[in-house]
Order: structure tokens, then sequence, then C-alpha cells
């Protein structure tokens, strides 16, 4: 079922050329309408190298090529290769022509240790490399004579040079560059070795010049010189970019003056005193006594050999002048503090081999120890190893260069991952934990190469850490317990460090929810619980947030508990609400809110018993949401007269407790038990024809003339004076009394009428305790007996009161609105009167804070007896 088909280029006679290729179409034809098609492009290529044949190099430089000749072929890119290895700068440069078909691959450095096989690889899209190899010869003419040899007329002078070759070869010898050798030479041919020798029996001004050995077009790249005259020279050493070197020759020895005096470089380009520039400057000094002296100063961006001449009558006086361009470089370093690290220095292009010492001045007693290398190839490295670094190093390397000295500084700087010492995080919540790198590094992949994470501390038991360029994040998705978190990671250095930080955890159990009635104010309470350390503890701070905006409170800590309280304004049109209230530590803020329950509680002010001769009178409970009556008691003046159970009686719909059958007259009082605060209200219970005996009527007699009741006035008048004038008598000393045991009333609160003490001002809020003890009094409260209820008035003595030593600076409003009409008592009988109203003194006690209503009931049990209806 596979069909294939072949098409064979054979070119013209069995030789194909570029101009072959093309692009090439094989088709299948299964009918007129039906065929198939496949194209293909073929190109022919040919590499040409130059030279075409293995060659001997022996110059400062070699440059092999490489041509590819194809049509339509499309390069991306050429390198060369030596024994199937890479080339690298400087010995080797690659350059491209201008046709990108076309490399150039220079040979920098003409030793024998660059010799072999060369090849030079095209990248041709879509195809393999196309490659093309030559084989370079490197000969090495070496000189065995001295450069410069000085000598007297007449006297003999031999030079001699040496090559190794494969075969036996002419190495002549060639006279100021001449083409033609100087006849006379010997040479030896021994283990591939030609050896030249050219000897001058008797020299005369005609001999004198500079020799070299050549093998046809090749020459050595040292040369002798022989003179009559003594050149001495003074090479110089200079930094990359430093500035100009300046080199110097002496000449001595001379019969006569030179007739000229100048400097050549390599490429024998002339430099004269004469035509000085900006490029260079050549100074010559004055001819005496057969010395004068020359100077070159110039910069060179690399190192070169210059050659000062001094012309003279019959003879050429010369010596070749180094000028050596060395440069230094520097790793720095960047370690973790506590780590060891290395620095290094490298010089290079020296000719021979430098020294290296490094130094350094803040902190001499530094561990280190000093590794340099060898000197190879004009490079010489320098490595010092730095022993636990807790600090910013600045080190000093300096290389001696045939006595002249170079300095690099090298830093070493430190850097560490910091995380603060406690986090805060509320239960249950999300905790995002940064470690940073101090200081601020823009990529610290490299320094930071493993990490570790605390286990087992969250819900999920699991934590994501984000590994970013500046920064590492660990996230937990949820904590709920207190930890100590830690963070384990490996340095640049391969230390392995590990941080750590006190993971506390604070949460909002159900707040209190406060309970009010209509008074002037009532007080909401935020707490926050948690594992806090002594120093979160004094940085905590609260607030609340009160028509949008923050008021900064004093937080109270008890244990592990942080209490925020805020007294706010509640009148009659106060409505339920839940205020928002928060804690900030260390900077981090946590939210919550605080409920305020408004209850309603209607009673009549006055009722008045009907002609059966009783009445009923109810208190009805109302619009609490959050907390169930617990129970009413009802008072005569001072003595107790029901104690009734509100538990389940239908809350969280309006609750009435009813006091039936009310037969007598007097004030009453009922006192509501909420659980967590009690409420009174007072009612006055009237008969017809009965006078009140707080306030009584002089009756008259209608018809006039005699007053029949005056013996009965007298006999109830005096007794209700004496009365009221002990009551103001016990009353004063009372106050005086408890004034003296910081007690929790002014002046104003203190009257005949027990109900003041319910007003605010009257209210101290409890310490921490006052919890439990409200409960335990509640608990007392359903128990007790109506004659063992002085002994309980009597246990329940007053706090400090906070109020009096801390009085208010801010104003109140004093004004009181009255409560809305109540709905039915619910009573089996209708009393006489009909118009209800709260009382204006009616209060509120908390029984988490301060008991009023019993120091109430304790003081006018004690002094005032019964309590008179308040007509404010």
């Amino acid at each position: 079922g596979n069909w294939e088909i072949s098409l064979a280029i054979k070119g013209t006679d069995g030789v194909v050329t570029e101009q072959d290729g093309g692009v090439f179409v094989c088709s299948f034809v299964y009918s007129e309408t039906e065929e198939y098609h496949r194209n293909a492009d073929v190109y022919f290529y040919d590499i040409e190298t130059l030279p075409a044949e293995p060659k001997f190099y022996d110059a400062p430089s070699v440059t092999l090529t490489c041509v590819l000749k194809s049509k339509d072929l499309t390069v991306s890119g050429v390198k060369w290769v030596k024994n199937s290895e890479t080339l690298k700068a400087p010995a080797f440069n690659v350059t491209a022509g201008s046709d990108r078909l076309t490399s150039y691959l220079s040979i920098n450095e003409v030793v024998a240790a660059n010799e072999g096989t060369f090849g030079c690889l095209y990248d041709v899209p879509g195809n393999k490399e196309l490659e093309e190899t030559m084989y370079a010869y490197i000969r090495n003419i070496e000189l065995l004579s001295e450069e410069y040899l000085v000598v007297p007329t007449g006297s003999e002078v031999e030079l001699s040079c040496s090559v190794k070759n494969y075969t036996k070869v002419d190495l002549n010898w060639y006279k100021d560059g001449a083409t033609d050798p100087v006849p006379g030479h010997t040479q030896t041919y021994d283990d591939f070795v030609v050896t030249s020798t050219l000897t001058l029996e008797s020299v005369q001004n005609e001999n004198l010049g500079e020799y070299r050995c050549g093998i046809e077009d090749s020459r050595s790249s040292k040369s002798s010189t022989v003179s009559s005259v003594t050149v001495s020279a003074v090479g110089a050493v200079v930094l990359a970019g430093s500035g100009p070197a300046t080199i110097k020759c002496d000449l001595s020895g001379a019969v006569s003056e030179p007739i000229s005096v100048l400097w050549t470089d390599e490429n024998d380009k002339e430099y004269k005193a004469t035509d000085s520039s900006s490029e260079y400057t050549v100074v010559a000094g004055t001819f005496k006594d057969g010395e004068q002296t020359t100077t070159l100063e110039i910069e060179p961006s690399t190192s070169a050999l210059f050659t000062c001449k001094f012309v003279l009558d019959g003879t050429t006086g010369s010596r070749k002048v180094a000028v050596t361009v060395v440069e230094i470089t520097s790793t720095p370093s960047m370690v973790h503090k506590g780590s060891d690290t290395s620095v290094q220095c490298r010089l290079e292009g020296a000719s021979t081999a430098p020294t290296v010492s490094w130094s350094q001045a803040n902190n001499p007693d530094q561990e280190t120890t000093e590794n340099t290398g060898n000197f190879a190839d004009k490079v010489l490295v320098s490595t010092l190893e730095v022993k636990n670094v807790m600090k910013e190093l600045l080190y000093s390397c300096t290389f001696n260069v045939e006595g002249t000295e170079f300095s690099t500084e090298v830093l070493i700087s430190i850097y560490e991952l910091a995380i603060p010492a406690t986090h805060v995080v509320e239960k249950g919540k999300s905790l995002q934990i940064e470690i940073q790198i101090e200081p601020e590094i823009p990529d610290i992949t490299s320094y930071v190469r493993q990490s570790e994470v605390s286990e087992d501390v969250t819900v999920d038991g699991t934590a994501t850490i984000n590994v970013q360029k500046e920064k590492v994040t660990v996230t937990y998705a949820s904590v709920v317990t207190p930890m100590i978190f830690t963070y384990q990671y490996t340095d640049s250095s391969d230390a392995v460090h590990t941080l750590t930080s006190n993971i506390h955890v604070v949460e909002f159990k159900k707040n209190k929810v406060s309970l009010s009635d209509g008074v002037e104010e009532t007080e909401l309470a935020c707490t926050m619980h948690g594992d806090l350390s002594t120093e979160m503890r004094q940085q905590v701070s609260s607030y609340w947030v009160i028509g949008g905006q923050k008021q900064f409170k004093m937080a109270t800590v008890a244990g592990s508990s942080v209490t925020s309280k805020y007294d706010i304004t509640a009148t009659s049109v106060t409505v339920d609400q839940e205020v928002a209230c928060g804690f900030s530590v260390q900077g981090k803020e946590f939210t919550h809110t605080a409920t305020l329950d408004f209850i309603d509680i209607t009673c009549p002010e006055k009722v008045e018993i009907g002609d059966d001769g009783a009445v009923d009178i109810a208190c009805t409970i109302s619009g609490s949401k959050h907390f169930e009556p617990v129970k009413s008691i009802w008072y005569k003046g001072n003595s107790q007269e029901l104690i009734q159970s509100l538990s389940g009686a239908g809350w969280p719909d309006p609750v009435t407790t009813t006091f039936v059958d009310v037969s007598t007259t007097g004030a009453y009082r009922c006192v509501i038990d909420m659980g967590v605060a009690e409420f009174t209200r007072n009612i006055e219970v009237t008969k017809a024809g009965v006078v009140d005996p707080v306030d009584p009527v002089d009756p008259v007699d209608p018809e006039g003339g005699s007053d029949k009741n005056l013996p009965l006035i007298i006999g109830i008048t005096v007794p209700v004076v004496l009365v009221l004038i002990a009551v103001l008598v016990v009353g004063y000393c009372c106050f005086k009394k408890h004034r003296t045991r910081r007690a929790s009333f002014n002046i104003k609160t203190l009257s005949m009428n027990s109900n003041s003490f319910n007003r605010p001002e009257s209210l101290i809020y409890a310490n921490a305790d006052g919890q439990a003890q409200g409960a335990h009094r509640a608990a007392r409260y359903s128990t007790q007996h109506r004659e063992n209820d002085q002994a309980h008035i009597n246990g329940n003595n007053l706090r400090v009161n906070y109020r009096v030593n801390n009085p208010r600076t801010d104003s109140r409003p004093q004004a009181r609105k009255a409560a809305p009409t109540p709905p039915s008592s619910g009573g089996s009988r209708t009393p006489t009167r009909t118009d209800v109203r709260t009382p204006d003194n009616s209060g509120v006690r908390y029984n988490r804070d301060f008991d009023a209503s019993v120091y109430s009931r304790n003081l006018a049990a004690k002094n005032l007896g019964p309590i008179p209806t308040s007509n404010a």
C-alpha cells in the first residue's frame, strides 16, 4: 500500500553545482481530477577554505577563511572549532563578511599550542550544520642569538636560529627586511629541528643592522641587531584606561650625534619629535659626550612593542621597548551574616609573573586564607577565603608587575533574612508571613535556595510558600492555635539558617450584650481573648466607630483578655444596634461588634383601688432580643411582698409581671431581674377617701364653725413631722458615712426618694469578676426568703465608685423623655387611673458591675422608711 518515487540529481558529467539546486515537485496522479503533490527544496553547496592546502605559519597573526557557496541558502550563523573544541578569545577571534557566507578566523597567538585542525560550521535552519575543515601548522622560528649585539669594527659575530619542521627546509638569514638572503650561512637537521648559523667574520659598517631568520616568505618574530653603539631601554606597565605610558631609550658610546632619533611600532609606523600629535609625544634629549635620551608618551589600548632608533653615520642603534597594558578585575561577594565566603582578583596582560598581596584595615583580625594560582597565559588569579563574616569588609588586592604596583578594592557585603519576632492573627483566619532579605536585593533566588516551615499548625495542615525575586511569603489558610513559626533556608554558601516567630492567636468570643431601658447612657463592652505577650499588652489600644469616626478608648488588660468599654447615650428613642469596636496590636487591627439590646418596660405611675377594695398592678417587659427576664420582685416600701419567676413566660414576646389583689395604699416598687441587669419601676397605689400618711390632708367641716377633727389632725401630724426630721438626720449621717467610704453617689443623688439611686450617676462599673458575682447573686435571689432578705442586703456593700474618683469631663444631656404608652398589663381588674408613664427617676442596675438596687433597698431599710412617690 506504500508507493515511493525517487529522483537522482547527477549534474553535468556527474558533477553537481549550486546551479543544480532548486524546488522539485513529486506528484502522485490518480485520475484527471485527483493529484497529490509534495515540494522538496534542494540546495547544493561548497565550502571553500583559504588557504586550500595545509601551511606553516610563523607570522605575528594568522587568518583562516571559509566561504560558503550555495544558491539561495539561508545561514543563521557560523562558528569555528579546533580539534572539535569551541575557540575562545583572546587567542582567537571570529568575524563575518558582509554576505554572512564568508567567515574569518584570526589566530592572534601564533604558538605551537594553537596548531591543529580548524573547522568552520555553518548553521542552516532546518538542516544539520555544514562543516569544512583545514589544518594549520604553526611554525615557531626561534632566535638563539642575542637580540642586541654591540661589537667593535673588525670583530667576529655569530648569529643562530632554529625551527621545528617535519621536513628539511632552507632556513636563511635576511638583513634589514631584504627579500634576498644573506649568503654564507650553515645549517643542520636533527630530530625534525633545522638549525641555521650565520657568521660575520669581520664586522664592518656595512654589516651593521637587523637580522632575521626565515623560510621563504616566513620570518622569525624576533631579530638580532648588530651595532657598534649601546642602547638601553626602560619599558612601562600601565593599567588599562588609566592614561598614557612613557617609555625611554638611552644611547651611549656614540662617536657623533645621531642624524635622526625616532620610534617605530610593530607595523613600522614612525613616531618623531618633529611631528608629535595629541595621540603621542616624542622627546629627543640633547646629545652630549656620546649619550642621548629619547622618550615616547603614548596610550595604547593593548600591549604593544615599540622600537627606538638612533640613526648614526654608518650604523643604527636601536632597542625594542614594551608597553604592557594590564587589566585587573575583581569579584566581590555578598554573603549571609555569619557564613564563609571568598573574593577574587584577576590580573591579565602581564608578560612576567606578578606578585599579589591582600590587605584590610577595618578588621585586621578577620580569619582569612589566601590562594593564588599559577601564572599562565598572561593571567594571574588570586582568591581570598574569609571565615565567619559578621560585618561588611573592604579588602584591597595589590599586584606588583615588573616593579609597578596596581591595587583594586573588593567589597564583602552581608545580608540576612528577617521576620518580625511576633505575629498576631485572629483565630481561624489566614496568616501571611513575609520574609524579606535585608538589605533589599533585586533577586534573592540565588541567596535563598531551600525553605521549610512549621507543620501541623493549621486546619488543613499545610502552608503555601511563594518565593519571589524580592521576598518570600508563607501563607497559612487558617491558624487555630498559637505556635512557634520556623523557617529554614540555605544561603549562597550552603550554610543552613533558621528563623523563628512567635505566632499569637486572638479571638472574639461572644461579647456581652448591653441592656438599656432608656436611661441617659449605657455601657458597651468589647473583649478580645488571646495569647498576648507583655510587650503586646503594653502596646494594645482600642477604638469604637461612632458615626463613622474612630474614637479611641483606654483598653483594660486582665490576664488573657483585653476589654474596651464605651458609654453610649440611651433614651426612649434609642433602638437596638451593633456598634463596631476594634483593637490594635502592634499596628494590626482586629474588629468586632458590641450589641445594644434596648427594651421597653411599661408600668402605670399611679393606680387607685376600686370599689371592690383591691387592684392588680402590673409591668410589661418587651423588645428584649437577647435576654429572657428571670424574675420580678415586688416591694411595698422596704418590705418584699412577692417574688415571681418570669422564665418561660413567653419571651421573646412581651412578658408581664402582675401583683394581684393589692388592697392597701402606699408606694410599691417592681424590680425586674434580666440576669445581667435589674430595672426598677415605682407605682403609687391610692384609694379614694384614704389620706396619704406622708402628705396628710386637713379635712374641714363643710358647715363651718368648729373643727371636730382637730385632735385627729394633731395626732397624725406630729408623728409624721417627727418621722421626717428623723429621716433627714439619718440620711445626712448616711451620706457623710458613705462619702468617707468612697460611696457611689454624689450630693445630687441623695434625697428622701430612694429611687434617686437609680440614676446613672450612682452606677459603679465592676471589675472583671462582676459577671461571676452577678450570676451568684441571681442564684441567691431565686432561693432566698423574705425574712432573710436583709442579711443578703447587708452582704452586698458598696464597691469602689469609679465615677466619683474619675469625674467625667464631657457634658451629657440631662433631659429625660417619657416612655411610650405601654400595652395592657393583662391584670384581672382595670385600675381606676389609666394615665401611666415611666417615672423619670427609674434606673438600671447591672449585676455584673454593681447591684445598686440592693444598696438602695439596704439604705432605705436602715434609714429612710417607706418610699414616697416622686413628683419630679
